[in-house]
């Protein structure tokens, strides 16, 4: 089941969008689930990493939504972000979160059905990205779904994949930009982790597809959040 958050402290304006989202899958077939939180607090506190859109206002009391969506990040590098708000010159600042649009209120049937369908086509398209692998004689094409971890070796990194290993003269920073938007997580300075091979976490060892890697303490905290927003996210069928 697809689900979207609406993140709004104005009941009528979530009951309106909760219209929209039966309208929706009435007139598509769809089922999309849409969970209302009626402040930031509550919807960041809850925060799963079950929902591939989330339809946020910023005018919101305690945190608004810019900074809400600042904290979002920490957590959630790829879900959809797309503000609902009167304050349209604040909107149009969503690029230093990483937002995907933004509608004024009020917010029409037809702008909000087309938000959500580009996040859907965002959402799908980044399933399994193709990842280049640029070697010395030619590019190894491998997808996201192929790569266990990369690992950074001196001033090399090494890919290690389904297809075997790759190495190659590159920084930890460049792969961790070629892998935005993936379900890869960094468990300290050396390795980059794609967390749906993480098979067992023993105090701050990660097995990997068989593999022992080192979770460094600095990392601990965020790297545990990561594999507890990915696993939400499986559960659920999002991921």
């Amino acid at each position: 089941m697809d689900r979207i958050a609406i993140v709004e402290d104005e009941i009528s304006c979530s009951n309106m969008l909760l219209n929209y989202v039966r309208q929706y899958n009435e007139e598509n077939g769809k089922n999309v689930q849409a969970v209302v939180f009626h402040s930031a607090v509550d919807f960041l506190s809850d925060y799963d990493g079950s929902f591939f859109a989330v339809f946020m206002d910023i005018d919101l009391p305690m945190i608004n939504g810019m900074d809400a969506a600042r904290k979002l990040r920490l957590a959630d590098q790829t879900v959809s972000i797309i503000f609902t708000t009167n304050l349209a010159n604040y909107a149009i600042n969503g690029y230093e979160v990483g937002a995907l649009d933004f509608i004024v209120k009020p917010v029409t049937y037809f702008n909000f059905v087309s938000k959500m369908e580009k996040a859907r086509n965002i959402r799908d398209l980044n399933k399994d990205l193709p990842v280049i692998i640029p070697l010395k004689d030619k590019k190894e094409i491998v997808k996201m779904s192929e790569l266990y971890y990369v690992e950074n070796d001196a001033h090399n990194v090494i890919y290690h994949t389904a297809r075997g290993n790759f190495q190659m003269r590159r920084t930890m920073a460049e792969v961790e930009e070629d892998l935005k938007g993936g379900s890869f997580a960094s468990c300290g300075k050396s390795y980059l982790v794609n967390l749906a091979y993480v098979e067992t976490i023993e105090g701050r060892t990660a097995t990997v597809h068989g593999d022992k890697i080192p979770i460094s303490r600095a990392k601990e905290k965020e790297f545990g959040r990561a594999l507890t927003i990915y696993i939400g996210g499986m559960k659920s069928g999002n991921v």
